[in-house]
This record gives structure tokens, C-alpha cells and sequence, in this order.
């Protein structure tokens, strides 16, 4: 099974690239194979059980919450990774895959380490 871990760069291009359509793109593509893809990818406003934006989230965090659950994928992060937000997820298309994540308490001051 392949396993890979993603870094988000807060910026909204790289090299002229939409890097939000690209990894909606590449979730479409595996989304039907056995994988799973984790990290910070630097999403705002994703709620407490990392399954859903708030209100306030951007349209690029809505937009990819949506793909998300339109392919339905599993979030498996349930808690905050920041003091507001779920910016750590861990994705499959397995519900059963991963099991008892946490919020390991120990980081910055803005972010903390999951197990």
C-alpha cells in the first residue's frame, strides 16, 4: 500500500501551478486504490472531527472537504492539530485502516505532533 506524506505550502501558487486542483486531481486519481496520504496541508477552519469546514473556512477548504467526501475518503485526525484548526489530516479510502489518532500535546506553540 502506498503511503505518502504531503507538505501544503501556505501559498496559493507554486511555479503557476494550482496546487489545490492538482491534489484534488491526484485524490481522484487513487481514490479507488488502497492508499494513504498525510500531513500538513495547511487547510483552515476544518472542524474538531476533521470532517467538515466551519463557516469561515476558504473556498479552497471547502472546495477540498467536498472532493474529500464526494470520493469518499476517510479523515482520520478527530482533534485539533493547532489551537483553532484540523491542519494535520491523514487520508484513505479505508474507514478501518487507521484507528485511535491523537493529539500527542507536545509542539509549537501553534501546532502539536499527532501518533
Amino acid at each position: 500500500m502506498p503511503v505518502d506524506v504531503c507538505y501544503w505550502t501556505p501559498a496559493e501558487k507554486v511555479c503557476d501551478i494550482d496546487i489545490h486542483a492538482e491534489l484534488r486531481k491526484m485524490l481522484q486519481e487513487v481514490a479507488d486504490r488502497n492508499f494513504m496520504l498525510m500531513g500538513d496541508f495547511n487547510y483552515r477552519n476544518i472542524n474538531r472531527e476533521g470532517t467538515v469546514c466551519e463557516s469561515s473556512a476558504s473556498a479552497e477548504t471547502k472546495t477540498f472537504m467536498e472532493c474529500v467526501q464526494d470520493l469518499f475518503l476517510t479523515q482520520h485526525v478527530k482533534c485539533l492539530t493547532t489551537d483553532r484548526s484540523v491542519l494535520d489530516l491523514v487520508l484513505s479510502e479505508e474507514p478501518d485502516l487507521v484507528y485511535d489518532v491523537n493529539n500527542l500535546g507536545i509542539g509549537l506553540k501553534t501546532a502539536t505532533i499527532i501518533g
